[in-house]
């Protein structure tokens, strides 16, 4: 009989062990994401790794929608007289 790992913690997601592969399986509490890892540690670093692709999603999704400020008294065709 071996003893059993200790089940990683990792904020926002449900862990559980895979019997197959003996990897650690972490799904956000949405369901959305899913990381995988062997331990505490390359779970922290893929969690990590994904907040930063959601992250970087939703800055791309920001840019393609959301309407650029002008600034005050121009109209975007303009230029700035020579010095």
């Amino acid at each position: 009989m071996t003893a059993q790992r200790p089940v990683p913690l990792i904020p926002g997601f449900t862990v559980q062990e895979d019997p197959l592969t003996r990897e650690w399986v972490a799904v956000s509490a949405s369901g959305r994401y899913k990381i995988r890892g062997r331990g505490q540690r390359e779970l922290e670093q893929q969690r990590w790794a994904l907040y930063g692709r959601v992250l970087a999603e939703f800055r791309q999704a920001i840019a393609e929608t959301w309407p650029r400020p002008s600034l005050p008294g121009s109209q975007g065709t303009e230029t700035m007289p020579a010095s």
